[in-house]
């Protein structure tokens, strides 16, 4: 005969142990989703006070993501000609007038004769033509020619096919920032602008390059586009902003970080009706900073 007292016992005790494992399941839930709001917020806390400071915070990460594709791709240019191999990569911070940039230099294994063209000289601040030629590309973005005359700039020392492929890689690269498929959900989007003067054709214009840098759920941030504009903003200017966001997957947004660009926030509020108040930095007159001229297009 069985032990009915017993087998009682033992289905308490299973019962007791899925309980438990229930629980302890449910609190590590809670403590993973505790660590991932946390993470969320203290990233968004330190991009906001970069911006807080008159820093991009946007588009020195677009620029850094295509300089170290060029970059790379010299090197397999390098190989090529050679019996060498690649050996990784090593760090360099590039300051300039638009921000930071954290490059990743690729090296190789035994030949000390190769350094990327695309590369500057060794020292810690870029001025100039430099960040002429870098702003120039993405406002010449929606050309391949205007990408190869920016890149001409630069006197990079290659055959006209290797030129060719570069501005293949730039153009990629941009194209990808104004099409890929965005997160449905967003903790935070920071829009940045930066103000240059464009000299096309003997005359000076106004362009101004807007990124929008973007916080999930789990406190990623990624880039979201970047639209260029040679004329003031208005509320037509940034319902195509917007509505290009959607378009390509926004849903919901928990707060806008921008300055009070003109016509923004009622179109922040008409678009995303459910977002927060936008956290507003500074005023447009309050930037004081000196604006660059580039070099362009033909």
């Amino acid at each position: 005969m069985y032990d009915t007292g017993n087998m009682e016992r033992a289905d308490m005790r299973r019962e007791a142990r899925n309980s438990t494992d229930t629980v302890m399941e449910k609190v590590q839930e809670e403590e993973e989703d505790s660590t991932a709001d946390s993470l969320t917020e203290k990233t968004a806390d330190e991009i906001f006070a970069r911006m807080q400071k008159g820093e991009n915070v946007s588009l020195p990460t677009l620029l850094e993501g295509i300089v170290n594709a060029v970059m790379e791709r010299e090197r397999d240019y390098f190989l090529q000609s050679t019996e060498d191999y690649a050996n990784g990569f090593y760090t360099r911070k590039l300051q300039m007038a638009m921000g930071k940039l954290n490059l990743k230099v690729p090296r190789v294994r035994h030949s000390k004769g190769f350094r990327p063209a695309l590369l500057p000289g060794r020292w810690g601040r870029v001025y100039g033509d430099y960040g002429q030629i870098l702003t120039a590309l993405m406002v010449n973005g929606y050309s391949q020619r205007q990408v190869k005359d920016s890149l001409r700039e630069l006197n990079l020392p290659y055959s006209q096919d290797k030129i060719d492929a570069i501005v293949g890689i730039v153009s990629e690269r941009l194209e990808d920032y104004r099409k890929m498929p965005l997160p449905s959900e967003l903790f935070a989007v920071f829009i940045d602008a930066y103000h240059a003067q464009l000299r096309d054709e003997g005359k000076i214009k106004e362009v101004s390059v807007f990124t929008a840098l973007g916080i999930d759920l789990d406190g990623r941030k990624s880039i979201l586009g970047y639209w260029v504009n040679d004329g003031g903003e208005n509320k037509a200017f940034w319902i195509d902003v917007l509505q290009d966001l959607i378009a390509r997957g926004v849903s919901k947004v928990l707060v806008f970080v921008t300055d009070d660009f003109s016509g923004l926030k009622e179109v922040m509020a008409r678009l995303f009706p459910l977002q927060r108040p936008p956290a507003l930095l500074r005023t447009p007159e309050a930037q004081s900073e000196e604006t660059p001229v580039c070099e362009a297009v033909p």
